[in-house]
């Protein structure tokens, strides 16, 4: 019975998504809801098929509980960034972590920022307190977030990245962590970019979709309220580029002045 509820709170929230009725903030935090419950149900249900508790069935292999593809294991400075160009734009491989500082490995998620906002918020944990719920003003990103010589990406050399003539792309794993790599196809450069959710501005700032969304700022505003923002979803898209909510809180990848 409980399965059953579940199923059709997930389909109401897709339905309502999609006839524009709920905000993608709240769509997220439903199927977060939803997500949990079966989380809680699916160790229940082994121990009953199997008779005997989750804690005492044999552990799988450490082949069999990672599916890592890609492997870099190098600490990187956090002053610089060699860069990659791709179709055209030199990218960053790591994230901006601190302001003025990059992720040391690109598989790393950085902090999180809300769009044009200086202020740096951690990458764990589900809930973070004083939320700033106050739009930032502005129709291009001006705070100075970026290592030094890097800068966000307009929505223009983000959809470079979309070309499929010209770049590849691909759901992997990169030490363990799950997201998207990008390939220029006449070079093989690529970036890795890590999957690893968003801070969710309709929950008071909430981790929402860590491990399958991956959500990151433009430098582009989209009115008064809005920003472009760009990422993957396997769930509900493979990859996207669209308006979002400027009191969430996204990654940067930043892109060569």
């Amino acid at each position: 019975m409980k399965k059953q509820f579940i199923a059709l709170v997930m389909v109401m929230a897709v339905f309502m998504f999609v006839a524009g009725t709920v905000k993608a903030g709240l769509f997220d935090r439903v199927l977060d809801i939803a997500e949990d419950a079966v989380k809680k149900e699916q160790p229940k249900q082994a121990e009953q098929q199997t008779g005997q508790s989750t804690s005492e069935q044999p552990k799988q292999s450490e082949t069999q509980k990672s599916s890592a593809v890609l492997t870099d294991n190098t600490v990187y400075s956090p002053d610089s960034d060699a860069g990659v160009v791709i179709n055209g734009v030199k990218w960053a491989t790591r994230n901006v972590d601190a302001p003025g500082k990059f992720t040391a490995n690109p598989s790393e998620a950085g902090m999180i920022y809300q769009w044009n906002r200086k202020k740096a918020w951690p990458a764990t944990g589900k809930s973070v307190e004083n939320w700033d719920n106050t739009y930032p003003a502005g129709e291009t990103w001006k705070s100075d977030i970026s290592p030094a010589g890097w800068r966000l990406p307009t929505i223009a050399e983000v959809k470079t990245l979309f070309d499929t003539n010209k770049v590849s792309s691909e759901w992997t794993t990169q030490n363990g962590v799950k997201g998207r790599k990008y390939t220029d196809k006449a070079t093989g450069n690529s970036i890795f970019l890590p999957a690893v959710g968003y801070r969710n501005s309709s929950d008071e700032g909430r981790l929402s979709r860590g491990g399958e969304h991956g959500c990151y700022w433009t430098g582009t505003g989209n009115g008064k309220e809005n920003a472009w923002s760009w990422g993957f979803d396997p769930v509900r898209y493979d990859e996207w580029a669209g308006r979002t909510e400027r009191l969430d809180g996204r990654y940067v990848r930043p892109i060569a002045k």
